[in-house]
């Protein structure tokens, strides 16, 4: 009897064994983008074809997809069920509210939920303790939901004991001490960036709109101040102002410190909402946000663009790459990393920044 030969693999699907191998070491995360087509063709020597059809293989397992006008993206396979859990069939997000940030995150996970024919059940508790736990506890009631939460963070300890905890992720605030995957923006880059290219233009008076409310407004008032020293300027307390994220009170924060300093040239803020109120009181003051004060916000909403308010973008899109990799995690091992996971971030240079320029006697 002759001996079978074996037919040997075509070339695509070795270059797609490759690629996948890389893509199941810690080279890449979620959200990162892969290397273009061109680049890969000419790193294996092969054809553009030959990576072409291995990537639309990688793009079917769901390790990739395409971005118009970005390039390929790293996602996260659909993965397979593990055998000690239940099969995950809903993802329950528990939001601080339906503002336009966390409107964003939810409108992508929504559809991707909807791709997965997976259940998405949303809560908004408005920062109240007591209807948040009471969410949770209705969120997590069984085994095939994970459960996404921006959490009110000094009154979360009891998620450090709770046994749904190991399939909680932890959005936009850390809760110390939780066994859970928690993520958070780059906000020390990201405020890092906003004072470097307004030092860069000249400002040297330089104030600060923050939030207390959460960690999220503290870390950026600390990249604030940090910030400062490292371009050289002396951080001074009566330049900052508490305005907890909204409209109203970041208004009335800045009309302090501009009292107080009317030599005061910038404005960075903690959040998009935050430079909204700043402008209202410019505004109101016979001032315009770019000619007179650059303003600067964080979060990059919608209306932003519309309004030319230069932002940081805290990039909802990779924020919902991270969401749907943890819940591969916990479909295929039945837990996920309990581990402070940090989102990059861009900032969107607009019109509300602009070179300082001397005032005259009459401003």
């Amino acid at each position: 009897m002759s001996a079978r030969r074996d037919t040997p693999q075509p070339l695509y699907r070795r270059v797609f064994e490759a690629l996948l191998a890389r893509l199941e070491s810690d080279e890449f995360r979620p959200g990162d983008r892969f290397p273009p087509e061109r680049r890969l063709a000419q790193e294996m020597g092969t054809s553009h074809l030959t990576v072409r059809k291995a990537l639309a293989l990688l793009v079917e397992a769901h390790w990739i997809r395409r971005e118009p006008g970005i390039g390929t993206v790293v996602t996260s396979p659909r993965g397979g069920v593990c055998a000690t859990c239940a099969p995950l069939t809903r993802l329950a997000l528990l939001l601080e509210e339906a503002d336009d940030y966390f409107a964003r995150i939810a409108n992508l996970l929504e559809a991707e939920c909807r791709r997965r024919d997976i259940a998405l059940e949303l809560y908004c508790h408005h920062r109240d303790t007591t209807l948040l736990r009471d969410q949770f506890a209705r969120a997590s009631r069984d085994e095939g939901a994970v459960v996404a939460m921006v959490p009110v963070e000094s009154e979360c300890r009891w998620l450090e004991v709770h046994a749904a905890t190991r399939r909680t992720i932890i959005l936009d605030g850390t809760v110390p001490g939780a066994p859970a995957p928690q993520l958070v923006s780059d906000d020390a880059s990201g405020v890092f960036g906003l004072v470097r290219y307004l030092v860069d233009m000249g400002h040297r008076v330089i104030a600060h709109v923050g939030a207390e409310c959460k960690s999220s407004g503290r870390a950026r008032k600390q990249a604030y101040t940090e910030a400062l020293r490292a371009v050289g300027l002396q951080p001074d307390p009566t330049l900052y102002g508490n305005g907890d994220f909204l409209v109203e009170p970041s208004s009335q924060a800045f009309c302090r410190i501009i009292e107080q300093h009317p030599e005061c040239t910038a404005c960075v803020c903690a959040n998009d909402y935050a430079a909204f109120g700043v402008v209202q009181e410019l505004n109101r003051r016979g001032l315009a946000a770019g000619r007179d004060v650059s303003v600067a916000g964080y979060g990059n909403y919608d209306i932003s663009e519309a309004i030319g308010l230069t932002s940081v973008d805290q990039q909802p899109g990779r924020i919902r790459d991270q969401v749907v990799h943890l819940m591969d995690e916990y479909a295929r091992h039945g837990c996920m990393p309990a581990e402070v996971l940090t989102i990059p971030v861009e900032l969107r240079i607009r019109r509300s920044c602009a070179p300082v320029r001397t005032r005259g006697p009459e401003e």
